[in-house]
């Protein structure tokens, strides 16, 4: 169990983008909600969604969700 906290807590910093509290929040709040819809139609692939929406959110904006450039 807190390996998979330790993942979930890397994505949301690494999406909050580092250093930034505000943004953290915001990527905390995303991950929760995704992984939360997901997990009512299809359970098995609500820990796949986590990285999934990283890896969407990353090839966006590279920074993070409130990164400095």
């Amino acid at each position: 169990m807190g390996v998979d906290m330790l993942g979930i807590a890397f994505v949301v910093v690494a999406l909050g983008g580092l250093g930034n509290l505000l943004g953290a929040i915001a990527a905390g709040l995303i991950i929760g909600v995704a992984q939360a819809v997901v997990a009512l139609y299809w359970t098995e692939a609500s820990v796949a969604v986590i990285f999934a929406v990283m890896a969407a959110i990353l090839l966006v904006r590279p920074q993070g969700l409130f990164g400095i450039r």
